[in-house]
């Protein structure tokens, strides 16, 4: 009799304790989940992807303003015309309601990201005794407008992503994977050595901001 009595209390308490220890679980696995399925959900977020594919058509242009300067003389480093493009970005920063510095930071990146290979391709062609290109385009072209064009939606687009970059835990894998998942243009990066370091540093400005939030 007392021997059951004690077996019955000893499977008693062993049961009672791996109930604990399954709540226990499936409490740790709820609240991991939705972590997880969040952070999946941002990676592939289409503001973000939207962003880098904006950014990767304004860098993959740095090849035709380079031929442009080539043919041109004119000199890599513009003071006002890129004074003039970020009084345009702050201008514009208050309509789209984002901060100024932000603005101000991305745009800057981006501009020394297309210099990165602006300044690649002609120390190369400088070495090659380049003549002057056949076709470039001019100031007054489609590309040219196009650049022009890109810069309030980039600023649209950074305004849209910016519920991402502001979330921490999940911000730095976010932009990984979403780098790995946009594409870049077929051909340039092959022309131009430089391209991944400029492709770098124009990303750089959005793990930089995620550092300064």
């Amino acid at each position: 009799m007392t021997h059951k009595f004690v077996s019955r209390v000893f499977h008693c308490a062993i049961h009672k304790t791996f109930q604990r220890w399954l709540c226990y679980f499936a409490v740790v696995g709820a609240a991991l989940l939705p972590a997880h399925s969040a952070q999946a959900q941002n990676a592939n977020d289409p503001r973000l992807l939207r962003l880098l594919s904006l950014m990767q058509q304004r860098l993959n242009m740095a090849q035709d303003v380079a031929r442009h300067k080539w043919n041109t003389r004119i000199p890599i480093d513009e003071p006002e015309p890129e004074d003039a493009l970020l009084k345009k970005v702050a201008g514009l920063a208050s309509q789209y309601d984002i901060e100024q510095r932000v603005a101000h930071d991305f745009f800057c990146a981006q501009i020394i990201a297309s210099k990165i290979i602006q300044q690649d391709l002609l120390a190369t062609w400088e070495q090659q005794a380049q003549e002057p290109f056949n076709k470039v385009i001019d100031q007054d072209t489609k590309t040219f407008q196009t650049v022009d064009l890109l810069t309030g939606e980039l600023l649209a687009a950074l305004v849209a992503a910016q519920p991402l970059l502001r979330d921490k835990i999940i911000s730095v894998k976010s932009i990984d994977r979403a780098v790995a998942d946009a594409s870049l243009r077929p051909g340039i990066q092959k022309a131009v050595s430089q391209y991944a370091q400029a492709w770098d540093y124009a990303v750089g400005i959005l793990y930089r901001e995620v550092e300064n939030l």
